[in-house]
């Protein structure tokens, strides 16, 4: 895989290489190419009953995020059917 575009891809430091992870050179990659490889890598780790969801699905961000004592407690994002109400989802510690 490295070899075939090395001008974008590289091996990572000596001590991640047992991870056999890939790296890129973001700037480079175009995002079309990043979301292939992104699903592609998603694809060789969930159960195959996962692999005929969308390929494409719209990331929904949270609008806000609450952080207490340092770690994740909350966070709330606008919903898609009703535009102005949020839904908060609370992390469990």
């Amino acid at each position: 895989m490295v070899a075939s575009d090395p001008d974008i891809l590289f091996l990572p430091s000596q001590g991640d290489l047992r991870y056999q992870w890939v790296c890129a050179r973001l700037p480079a990659l175009p995002e079309d190419e990043m979301r292939e490889l992104v699903v592609d890598a998603w694809r060789m780790c969930v159960p195959a009953m996962l692999h005929d969801l969308a390929d494409r699905p719209t990331p929904r961000p949270p609008t806000e995020v609450e952080v207490r004592d340092g770690r994740l407690y909350r966070w709330i994002r606008g919903r898609d059917d009703a535009p102005g109400r949020a839904m908060a989802r609370t992390v469990a510690p």
